[in-house]
């Protein structure tokens, strides 16, 4: 059986606008010669032999995958289209840093819904179950208003941690669809801020000199745990310890809530060409 009448005018339309285009570059840029790859002449023969195996399948296999091809492009159409579900979504505010008070107050974590996502009973609970922290923090969750949640910590965050929210399935009301029920939010990082710098000399002996400084710390630390982070250094790189004074020629003593650091250094010597000015930019870069 012959290739369908419709199907062979087809070809040779494609065969006379293929010559067409053909001869455009020839009469721009001169005579030009391509040379078919060898996988489009073995597809070429392999079509050929396949025509010549099935005459009778050939018309009717390409209409079908035409068909599926209209098909499958219309189907995409038709879902891309369909209305989409709405979904509720949260949006996270990350704690601050406590304040250093007297009394510490610890930030809250806020959770904003982009709409009413709260259960009626739930808005006159003091704590209401069925959302967590991971990991694990101390602390209430409650709604402030139905589109808003908040979580009462009852103790301080700890320093550049990323925690998970997560939400249980049936914390929500059933008409209430979340776009999802998991996410993170993270505490911000350690950081030490300078608050005072001397350089003291004893008043009884002019002679006995040391460098002074005040630390204010984010987050509480272990007593020891400053002391492994912290180190003299001189821009000259002179040695203004005495020999005999081993690393690392100070101490720490703490003050409110373990946020707040003295340091004395141990007893100094200056050379006449190191000023106390460069001494006390040398503590300003070893804080940093």
């Amino acid at each position: 059986m012959k290739t369908p009448a419709p199907l062979s005018k087809a070809i040779e339309w494609l065969t006379a606008a293929g010559a067409f285009l053909r001869r455009i570059p020839g009469q721009i840029f001169g005579d030009l010669s391509w040379q078919k790859p060898r996988w489009l002449a073995r597809a070429g023969e392999s079509w050929h032999r396949i025509e010549l195996a099935y005459p009778r399948q050939i018309a009717p296999a390409v209409l079908a995958i035409f068909a599926l091809l209209c098909a499958g492009a219309w189907g995409w159409h038709w879902y891309s289209h369909l209305p989409k579900p709405h979904r509720v979504t949260a949006k996270i505010t990350a704690p601050e840093v406590t304040k250093l008070e007297k009394d510490l107050k610890f930030p809250r974590l806020i959770v904003y819904f982009s709409e009413s996502a709260a259960r009626l009973d739930d808005l006159k609970k003091p704590s209401v179950q069925g959302v967590e922290l991971q990991p694990h923090l101390n602390g209430t969750w409650h709604w402030v208003k139905d589109d808003i949640l908040a979580f009462e910590p009852s103790e301080d965050w700890p320093a550049a941690q990323t925690f998970r929210v997560v939400f249980d399935k049936k914390f929500f009301p059933s008409q209430v669809r979340m776009e999802r029920f998991t996410y993170e939010t993270q505490t911000p990082p350690f950081e030490i801020a300078l608050k005072k710098i001397e350089l003291y000399q004893d008043p009884t002996n002019p002679t006995q000199r040391s460098i002074t400084a005040t630390l204010e710390l984010t987050h509480a630390v272990e007593p020891g745990e400053l002391d492994r982070h912290l180190q003299f250094e001189t821009v000259s790189g002179a040695n203004i310890f005495s020999p005999n004074d081993p690393a690392p020629h100070f101490k720490i003593t703490y003050g409110l809530h373990q946020r707040v650091a003295y340091l004395q250094s141990s007893p100094i010597v200056l050379p006449e060409v190191l000023t106390a000015g460069i001494v006390l930019d040398a503590l300003n870069r070893a804080a940093k």
